[in-house]
């Protein structure tokens, strides 16, 4: 209860509110509340008064109803008021807030005098927070001379930045984002060093501050046009000119443009554009730019299709034809060199160099023994033959003509034939009883071994009418392991056939003993 009146105060505590009224409510100052007390209290101070507001923890700032501070001009004497021994009561006359008022609004220029006037005018909290927004944030102002203009604290000014999602780029009219310098937190990298907890300049221009200082000067010119405009049909059709005329690549686009290779890849997929890697030597009659539907797909290239066009495909296809037809030719015509294939045939054959030519390589005729310059083709046969790789079974021996060829037992002869027709002429058996061997190396390999109840291969349980004697080493090149018990295995009828599908042991190769039941 307020003591208005100094006839209703009986006890010292009465006098006490009735200061506390006088003070706070009637703004007497400590002389004219002394003067008032001392009709009644002669014995009353200015020092008395003062020690009553000390112990209410109240002083009142002398802007009085101008008073900048949200909780009006009677404020805390502790808390709310800088100290200052030159006063009588050792305290300053402003509180904080309006002496940082006039200290900021003597540095200010006009624009920002106006704005701090105009901000301490507004009452409710949602007109500042919209004033912020509108006419500090959206003008550039950092956070700082936002601090300096509303006296509020960095953190308040943040938090308001979040709330309406709004941050500046600082690098303001030249920020190369295509939506301006008013842009989005998600738009700006992370940074804990910073008051807000991002970095200062938006992703765009980050990026193109680094892909500036890495690229070459050309890309640099390039990158400058392109920011330089501020429509995105604009920008788009930039990114076409670069692609179609100065033949970029995708990678090269995003150094200058800074968009991801697939965003850049649907731009040129809406203008239905994509360019022939073969560029000038591009066969298309409308040249390199071309629809991409003339294209082949793929899952290898990251726009989905092939790097040349369908036409440029059909026509290397047809060269790459030519050139194996001469490069086959040459090789029919041409004579081996030495240094390639001595090494692969002098174990094998007599090899020498060319006495009038040393770079050529000279063989042997098979047949009359004369020395003659093999061509490459020849020989990479031969050497096929050796190490097993030429699967028809013949020794591909070296003529120097095709009278010597013809005139050569050998000649075109597979080494089955051979064996067959030098076991026949030695009189060991004929050829009916090839039945009677089989039937002899069966019985042979039950004996030793017993009766078999599966495949050795697959492992599937089979009746001995089921399985087939099979030689891992085939008998049609060489009989001495005919009767060897670690040559011979009992397979079905499919890992049989499976066995004589490998080069070397397939049917057609050993069809002289197939005929003859020997395998």
């Amino acid at each position: 209860m307020h003591i208005t009146n100094l006839k209703q105060v009986n006890t010292l505590e009465d006098l006490k509110k009735f200061i506390y009224y006088a003070y706070t409510q009637e703004f007497k100052n400590y002389q004219q509340i002394n003067q008032i007390i001392q009709k009644r209290f002669p014995s009353s101070t200015t020092l008395k008064i003062l020690k009553v507001l000390e112990e209410f923890d109240i002083k009142r700032c002398s802007q009085l109803e101008k008073c900048i501070s949200s909780k009006g001009c009677i404020q805390r004497r502790s808390k709310d008021f800088k100290k200052m021994k030159s006063r009588w009561d050792g305290i300053d006359n402003l509180c904080i807030l309006c002496k940082h008022f006039k200290t900021n609004y003597k540095k200010c220029n006009n624009i920002d005098k106006i704005h701090m006037t105009n901000f301490q005018n507004l009452e409710s909290i949602q007109e500042k927070e919209k004033y912020i927004i509108i006419n500090l944030i959206y003008e550039g102002y950092s956070y700082r001379k936002i601090q300096a203009i509303t006296l509020m604290s960095i953190q308040d000014i943040v938090k308001i930045s979040k709330k309406y999602n709004i941050k500046y780029c600082i690098n303001g009219n030249s920020c190369k984002n295509l939506n301006g310098p008013i842009l989005t937190y998600s738009e700006f990298y992370k940074n804990i060093r910073k008051s807000d907890g991002h970095d200062s300049e938006c992703q765009i221009c980050f990026g193109f501050k680094n892909a500036y200082n890495k690229t070459d000067n050309q890309k640099r010119k390039h990158m400058i046009c392109y920011f330089n405009l501020f429509l995105q049909k604009d920008r788009e059709n930039y990114l076409e000119y670069l692609y179609t005329k100065k033949h970029y690549s995708y990678r090269d686009l995003y150094t200058i443009s800074l968009i991801e290779p697939q965003k850049i890849i649907k731009i040129f997929e809406k203008k239905d554009i994509k360019r022939c890697a073969n560029k000038e030597n591009c066969v298309h009659i409308n040249g390199p730019i071309q629809s991409r539907n003339n294209f082949y797909k793929t899952k290898y290239q990251p726009d989905g299709l092939d790097s040349y066009c369908i036409d440029c495909q059909k026509q290397h296809t047809i060269n790459t034809a030519k050139s194996r037809k001469e490069y086959t030719k040459r090789r029919n015509i041409e004579f081996a060199k030495f240094e390639l294939f001595a090494e692969k045939l002098e174990t094998y054959q007599n090899v020498r160099k060319d006495p009038k030519n040393k770079e050529l390589i000279q063989v042997q005729c098979k047949t009359c023994k004369s020395w003659f310059n093999p061509t490459y083709l020849a020989i990479q046969m031969r050497i096929n033959a050796i190490n097993g790789t030429f699967s028809k079974g013949s020794e591909c021996n070296l003529y120097c003509s095709n009278q010597c060829k013809n005139n050569c037992p050998l000649f075109n002869r597979h080494a089955s034939e051979l064996i067959t027709e030098q076991r026949l002429a030695n009189g060991n058996f004929k050829k009916s009883d090839f039945k009677r061997i089989q039937t002899e190396l069966r019985r042979f390999k039950i004996i030793m071994d017993g009766v078999p109840t599966h495949c050795e291969s697959c492992g599937v349980k089979k009746d001995l009418t089921e399985l087939y004697l099979h030689h891992i080493y085939p008998v049609s090149i060489c009989n001495i392991f005919e009767a060897d018990l670690d040559n011979m295995y009992w397979y079905c009828k499919n890992c049989h056939e499976k066995a004589h599908s490998k080069n070397g042991c397939k049917m057609h190769e050993l069809k002289d003993f197939k005929e003859l039941g020997v395998i």
